[in-house]
């Protein structure tokens, strides 16, 4: 859509008064159809503008929500290793105290 200049009355108005009328009138909404047109432009090129700004928000969310749930299941497996790692702490200090030797720290 391209806004169009304002529209000038036709250079030579028709004589008959009714005909002559008619050509204003047709003026008249040539320049308010213009004056719409670059209104809708503005407004067109200002909803195309808010739109970038909220898809670009949109994946930076999307960057960030991805990022924290990464760091969620990194932190689940450290948690589950670390319990793992102290399970097998307290099966060998059970088993030393138990009198397996081999099970003791030197």
């Amino acid at each position: 859509m391209t806004a169009k200049a304002a529209v000038a009355p036709p250079a030579a108005l028709p004589t008959d008064g009714a005909a002559q009328a008619t050509a204003l009138l047709n003026a008249d909404v040539a320049k308010r159809n213009a004056e719409i047109d670059v209104r809708n432009a503005a407004a067109s090129a200002e909803y195309e503008k808010r739109m970038s700004a909220y898809k670009a928000a949109q994946d930076s969310f999307a960057a960030s929500q991805a990022a924290y749930e990464r760091r969620a299941r990194e932190h689940e497996a450290e948690v589950a290793q670390a319990a793992k790692a102290r399970a097998d702490w307290e099966a060998k200090v059970k088993a030393c105290n138990a009198g397996d030797r081999a099970s003791c720290a030197p």
